[in-house]
């Protein structure tokens, strides 16, 4: 059996459209769902509050602008791009969401800004199909 698909996300709002400060990341919970918000200036980005490859919750993560490294293996989520930056991710990309100040709240919207992708792979590239160089 797999594991249960989540409910589909359909965004949510959060008191306090300060929070985060500049520079800052903040944890907030919405329908159940964990997700951290990053603010660069007066844009703000969300995703959910866990690493792709370790599920670490990335609200712990190192942050560099709009980067979280995981600090476990390092792997680079840029929330602006939707990019992620590791060697070994199957991944180049990952879901992010659109945070928007509405009044006295943020507003998470539901449509993703990025969307989890995997790297096209290389048949012909032997350690990509698991074999020596």
């Amino acid at each position: 059996m797999g594991r249960p698909v989540p409910p589909r996300f359909a965004g949510g709002r959060v008191p306090d459209p300060e929070l985060p400060a500049d520079g800052g990341r903040r944890v907030v919970s919405v329908d159940g769902r964990k997700f951290v918000i990053v603010r660069s200036g007066d844009a703000r980005f969300a995703c959910e509050d866990r690493c792709l490859h370790a599920g670490i919750r990335l609200s712990a993560a190192i942050q560099r602008g709009t980067v979280l490294e995981c600090r476990w293996h390092h792997w680079r989520y840029d929330l602006r791009t939707g990019h992620i930056d590791a060697e070994d991710s199957p991944l180049e990309s990952f879901t992010t969401y659109p945070v928007r100040v509405d009044g006295d709240d943020l507003v998470i919207d539901p449509t993703p800004r990025t969307r989890t992708r995997r790297k096209p792979w290389d048949l012909d590239d032997r350690k990509q199909c698991g074999g020596t160089t």
